[in-house]
């Protein structure tokens, strides 16, 4: 074998290594899945099943409303785009309606999943870490929702080429040229097409406000040339959410509803203000919709303890999540007292907060600060709100944290701003990670199977 061959031959395996997470998803656990439960074929196959008339669950809503049969659904939280693409791709198919959303879904849901491929690589500093971040992506247990025929592949497209646009204005240099402004626009319009797929204006609004305070915060000699952008980039985003959802009220009022209709039906989802301390220590539901409402909280206050802005000193609460991280990501509740037991030894906290100073790269987070806060705030603005509204269990929680971009996206940041440091065998941790999340998305596709995918 000649040199060149075996080059081509170490290219080709490294090609094929870096879509490992793909191979095993679709090689390994959906087989599996399909071992386990052969109802899994049928289901992907877009069939209606014999286990239950709404078998699709979610997907029904959005059928019904793309053939004006549910005009109810409008005040919900079934919004328009995903029901109008619905109904455009089925008019075109040759498929029947079922069939049609779960290939259109499958197919955006792909994308998506290749697309965040190349924003991993684009953040990271090396092949490794990038292949850390899109491993958890993708083999997040909540990516079934990427190929069930929901409304989480558009958005978690849309999603990418928000990011993707973000990014690209952070790190171009020219400024003045014109495709540098069409590139706001963009983000105008793709937030737009967020703001009528899903209901997020609030998250959305709450997010690139404390992104835009808190990067110049932390940058208070910055350049005006950088205020502009990230007030730019905040400007848009709002507008284009508020755009979007004043489409989705005018076609509420419309049909006789309220202009803020979705708003007022959230007790229709057994929705109400209050706090419950409950939801502290259990989600009353799976265990990964209490994950989901701790882990945007952990990456929030572990790099805030890092980044020196004042009035933010959260050197201890950081601490006291660390001592013991796998023990905090299992059951946080059992990482905070663990944490605070181990507070009484004050060299151990010294010693940390020593170590603790030295985790954030300067140059790198800065250029990607907008970015990292943004992504934190919007996952974080969803176990917020879902804290503070459910009234029976934590529902759905784990769909918004762990089925879109945000939270790996801000992971991914902070893996690469050297977080590995302030953890005990990281390597372990993360296979440990990534073996747990696909064993539970295994469970996933064997549930979506039966039609008992209630996550």
């Amino acid at each position: 074998m000649t040199k060149e061959m075996a080059m081509t031959q170490k290219i080709r395996f490294a090609r094929t290594l870096s879509f490992m997470p793909l191979i095993i998803l679709f090689f390994f656990i959906t087989p599996l899945a399909i071992l386990l439960n052969p109802e899994v074929i049928p289901r992907f196959l877009g069939k209606t099943s014999e286990i239950s008339q709404y078998g699709y669950l979610d997907v029904e809503h959005y059928l019904d409303i793309a053939e004006n049969y549910d005009k109810e659904a409008w005040r919900t939280a079934f919004y328009p785009l995903w029901p109008k693409c619905l109904k455009l791709f089925n008019h075109f198919s040759p498929f029947d309606k079922y069939r049609t959303a779960i290939f259109v879904s499958s197919f955006l849901g792909m994308i998506s999943l290749l697309f965040g491929k190349y924003i991993f690589s684009q953040i990271s500093k090396n092949k490794s870490s990038s292949s850390i971040s899109w491993s958890l992506y993708v083999l997040s247990p909540m990516s079934i929702f990427l190929f069930n025929g929901y409304s989480e592949s558009l958005f978690a497209l849309e999603s990418w080429i928000l990011i993707g646009l973000i990014l690209n204005i952070l790190r171009t240099t020219n400024n003045n040229n014109a495709s540098y402004q069409i590139k706001y626009s963009l983000i105008l319009i793709i937030c737009v097409a967020l703001g009528l797929t899903r209901p997020s204006l609030v998250q959305a609004t709450f997010s690139s406000i404390i992104a835009l305070f808190l990067s110049l915060k932390a940058k208070q000699s910055i350049h005006k040339i950088y205020v502009k952008e990230y007030l730019k980039i905040s400007t848009m985003i709002t507008f284009g959410f508020l755009i979007g959802y004043c489409i989705y009220g005018a076609i509420c009022m419309n049909d006789g509803f309220r202009f803020f209709e979705p708003f007022y039906a959230q007790q229709l989802w057994g929705k109400s203000f209050g706090i419950r301390p409950i939801y502290l220590l259990t989600a009353r539901s799976e265990l990964i919709n209490f994950w989901g409402l701790y882990f945007p909280f952990i990456l929030i206050v572990n790099s805030l303890s890092q980044v020196p802005i004042t009035g933010f000193k959260l050197n201890a609460l950081n601490n006291v999540l660390f001592s013991n991280l796998p023990l905090t990501l299992t059951y946080p509740p059992a990482g905070i007292i663990y944490g605070l037991y181990s507070l009484r030894s004050k060299a151990k906290r010294m010693d940390k907060d020593v170590q603790s100073s030295n985790y954030l790269e300067k140059d790198y987070f800065n250029s990607l600060s907008f970015l990292f806060w943004y992504s934190s705030f919007f996952a974080f603005s969803h176990s917020l709100i879902c804290f503070l509204t459910s009234e029976l269990y934590l529902a759905s929680l784990a769909r918004f944290i762990f089925g879109q971009p945000y939270f790996y996206v801000s992971l991914s940041i902070l893996i690469n701003s050297d977080l590995y440091k302030g953890i005990q065998r990281p390597k372990t941790v993360y296979i440990l990670t990534i073996l747990l999340s696909s064993l539970m998305l295994l469970k996933n596709i064997i549930d979506f199977g039966n039609a008992k995918l209630h996550v």
